[in-house]
């Protein structure tokens, strides 16, 4: 697949490859800031954008001079931004070409054109939608604990059925460890296989769910909003194609060569080791949807980095041929994780149906 694709999981319960516009249009040649090569035309774009930038959201103020130098004042509103979107140790004081500091900065600029035309809706700050969106992405990492109580189930789940396949199982949990390795098979076809293969099905499982909660499982900047690995969609897909979330496979170990920083989108600017979490259509959906889709998400994400051995989409549950497909394509699609792990902590299928109402609990106040 090429690294332009994303895998997005649309609002029929099935993940496309789709190609992401691009955020805005705010581009600069080489490096502005600390270091930097500092080109007089794309110094002053930079002032421009953080001079729309709210100073709340790390503007500087009193607003810069646009003149093209990159003097104390602007190297100084440079670093003063990053503390604050992305935290101290995101922080260099330059702004390179598609890295993320000029994304999140095209995102500013986006909102501060969609006001100028009278197109708030699209984002501004302070407006409906703005509110709206913060209060989803808020839900998403609320939903982090629950996402990491289905991990846990799933991995215990797999720890006691590979006791039954190694005859290890106390007789105090053997009813239970049966139990488990019938709810392993029933998703990943692991009956029919001979003993090496069922325990190396059992470790490929286990390292996706590893590889889970090493990424969501402690608290750090990746695990805030703002800075964290799921992001909001700043792009025009996210009213229009009416998707849930996309990420980009493998993006949670992806290194670009060069920079030997994870990459980001040539197509969209866009890091590649996030999820991107589609606020203008979670609203529509249950908690548990949103659960079910944070561990479908995550499958993509931590999964395999090459094509044979990537976490796909082969099927979905709701698919007749779900339960049809093949021992191998079943370790390698996403919806077999997810649906899995639920099954493990829920004790019955996922409830998939979006249609339930729903209420967000904030502080002092209550969204339905």
């Amino acid at each position: 697949m090429s690294d332009d694709l994303a895998c997005a999981r649309c609002a029929d319960g099935e993940c496309r490859s789709m190609a992401i516009d691009a955020i805005s249009d705010l581009s600069i040649s080489a490096s502005v800031g600390a270091n930097g090569r500092n080109i007089k035309d794309d110094v002053a774009t930079i002032q421009e954008a953080l001079n729309q930038v709210p100073k709340q959201s790390g503007g500087p103020f009193p607003l810069l001079a646009v003149d093209g130098l990159c003097g104390p004042k602007t190297r100084k509103a440079i670093a003063e931004f990053q503390v604050k979107q992305f935290g101290w140790g995101g922080t260099d004081g330059r702004v390179d070409p598609e890295r993320r500091t000029i994304i999140k900065l095209g995102e500013f600029q986006e909102r501060a054109n969609a006001q100028t035309t009278g197109t708030a809706t699209a984002g501004a700050p302070g407006s409906v939608s703005e509110f709206d969106r913060l209060a989803e992405m808020h839900t998403v990492y609320a939903k982090l604990p629950e996402a990491m109580s289905w991990i846990h189930a799933a991995l215990r789940t797999l720890d006691r059925a590979e006791h039954v396949i190694q005859n290890t199982a106390i007789e105090l949990t053997l009813d239970a460890a049966g139990r488990d390795f019938v709810l392993v098979d029933k998703y990943f076809d692991i009956i029919r296989l001979p003993k090496p293969r069922q325990l190396g099905a059992i470790q490929f499982v286990r390292r996706v769910f590893q590889n889970m909660r090493m990424c969501i499982g402690h608290f750090s900047q990746m695990t805030l909003i703002g800075t964290g690995y799921f992001q909001y969609d700043p792009t025009k897909q996210n009213p229009k194609d009416q998707h849930l979330a996309f990420t980009y496979f493998g993006g949670f170990t992806r290194v670009d060569s060069r920079t030997k920083r994870p990459p980001v989108n040539a197509r969209n600017g866009l890091r590649m080791d996030a999820i991107y979490m589609a606020t203008k259509v979670l609203g529509a959906y249950t908690l548990e949807v949103i659960t079910n889709t944070i561990v479908h998400e995550l499958a993509h994400f931590v999964g395999p980095e090459n094509r044979g051995d990537g976490i796909r989409d082969h099927s979905y549950r709701h698919k007749p041929s779900f339960f049809k497909l093949p021992h191998f394509q079943r370790l390698r699609t996403a919806d077999y994780y997810n649906e899995f792990a639920g099954e493990a902590k829920l004790g019955r299928e996922v409830d998939n149906d979006k249609a339930k109402p729903r209420f967000i609990q904030l502080p002092e106040v209550i969204i339905r």
